[in-house]
């Protein structure tokens, strides 16, 4: 822990943000070390993510802040590709939560952010999957937010965070324009960032999701993008909790993201999906209802 102490706050941040930042580290790194253990008779709650070996000495932290959640998941499962990790060997500090309940899936191929969802929905079909990154620090009531949210609609995709997206002139472009998704935004006019959690319920994506090779090819570097396609064509309810920003974790700071390729990857990738999955008009006609072809 001392290494946190002496970080620098990232350019652009307050002391008080960074402050904060801080407390939320020491809060998850020396909270209580809780076990996971199904206590309740619901369709099994697991929540899934992934990492790569610059990112691996980090995950620790975003994991931990799950297993302080005040509601528990029956799952955390870890994926990791044999690819990157070829030995399977993890630092201690995965380890000692193996030993809590954490499960690690190792799959043979590598199939990057995909892989927060994929396995883990193939393994577990019938399992409601919250994904989140292995950068981020989670808010204590996060899951029970969710899951309140949950009860009350089964079948809807939820999110922590999300855009409100906006189209002009008969044109839709990545970002453009959007503004931050709240409680009350439309669900046609929803996109929801995986970075901050997104619930999915059993049966919310069709069998496209699986399809690997497919998203590689159309969006290599953004999985939200896929997931949000193959929500939008199956014409899935989406939610937005409006949650604030979360922390970043220290030590993942300076560790490659692939939000610093997408800043030019996006848009291309956005619009594939839209062809892809013929879904342009749909959206278009939501985010601009005054839009006549």
């Amino acid at each position: 822990m001392a290494k946190l102490l002496v970080r620098v706050r990232k350019k652009g941040h307050s002391a008080a943000r960074w402050l904060r930042d801080l407390g939320e580290h020491l809060r998850v790194a020396l909270g209580p070390k809780s076990r996971l253990a199904r206590t309740h008779s619901r369709a099994p709650l697991i929540v899934s993510l992934t990492s790569f070996p610059a990112r691996i000495g980090g995950a620790w932290l975003a994991i931990e802040s799950i297993f302080q959640q005040t509601l528990l998941p029956d799952k955390i499962v870890l994926v990791l590709s044999i690819e990157e990790f070829p030995h399977k060997e993890i630092p201690w500090t995965l380890k000692r939560q193996v030993a809590r309940g954490l499960e690690i899936m190792w799959v043979n191929k590598n199939g990057r952010s995909f892989d927060k969802l994929i396995p883990t929905r193939i393994v577990f079909p019938s399992a409601s999957i919250l994904t989140v990154d292995d950068d981020k620090l989670l808010p204590k009531n996060l899951i029970a937010e969710l899951m309140a949210v949950h009860l009350n609609q089964p079948d809807t995709i939820i999110g922590a965070r999300g855009w409100d997206m906006k189209s002009s002139g008969g044109t839709m472009e990545y970002g453009v324009g959007w503004t931050r998704a709240n409680a009350d935004t439309p669900s046609r006019r929803l996109f929801l960032p995986g970075n901050a959690g997104v619930l999915y319920p059993a049966g919310s994506l069709d069998d496209r999701l699986n399809d690997m090779q497919g998203a590689l090819a159309l969006t290599p570097t953004n999985d939200d993008i896929w997931f949000w396609g193959i929500a939008t064509a199956r014409q899935t309810t989406m939610k937005c909790l409006g949650k604030a920003v979360y922390p970043t974790i220290f030590f993942q700071k300076n560790s490659p993201a692939l939000g610093d390729v997408n800043t030019v990857n996006n848009g291309p990738q956005f619009q594939a999906i839209l062809d892809h999955f013929s879904i342009r008009d749909h959206v278009i006609a939501a985010c601009d209802p005054g839009w006549q072809d």
